[in-house]
C-alpha cells in the first residue's frame, strides 16, 4: 500500500510563522498526536523505531503512520541500519558493569 502523502523536513518550513492558522495548527497537533501514539506502541512492545525523522512518517488514508521501521531493534540491543548522528536514548541498555575492585583478591597477609 502506497502512502496518500509523505511527511517532508520542509513541511513545516513552508508555512510562515505569520501564516499559521489555528486551523494549521490543529492539523500539525493532529498528526504528532498519531505520531506520538505510534512511538508509545512500539516503546511499549519494547521496540525502537531507530530512524525517526519527517522521511519515515506518512499519511496511509486518514492515518499518520511511521514507516522505515527496518531498522526496528529491540531496546538494548545494538542498533542496525546505516549509521546515524545519534541514537535514542531508548537504544542504550543500563547494566552494571563488574567493578574493577570485586575482581581483586586481597590476601590475610595484606589485610593486617
Amino acid at each position: 500500500i502506497s502512502p496518500n502523502h509523505m511527511l517532508r523536513s520542509s513541511s513545516f518550513s513552508m508555512v510562515s510563522v505569520g501564516s499559521r492558522t489555528s486551523k494549521w495548527i490543529k492539523k500539525c497537533g493532529i498528526v504528532l498526536h498519531q505520531i506520538a501514539n505510534a512511538i508509545k506502541h512500539l516503546h511499549e512492545n519494547g521496540i525502537i523505531h531507530g530512524y525517526l525523522d519527517p522521511s519515515t512518517i506518512a499519511k496511509f488514508g486518514s492515518r499518520w503512520k511511521l514507516t522505515g521501521l527496518g531498522t526496528a531493534t529491540p531496546v538494548g540491543c545494538v542498533m542496525r541500519g546505516p549509521l546515524r548522528s545519534c541514537a535514542p536514548p531508548e537504544s542504550i541498555s543500563v547494566k552494571p558493569l563488574p567493578s574493577p575492585i570485586s575482581k581483586l583478591r586481597i590476601s590475610e597477609d595484606e589485610t593486617d
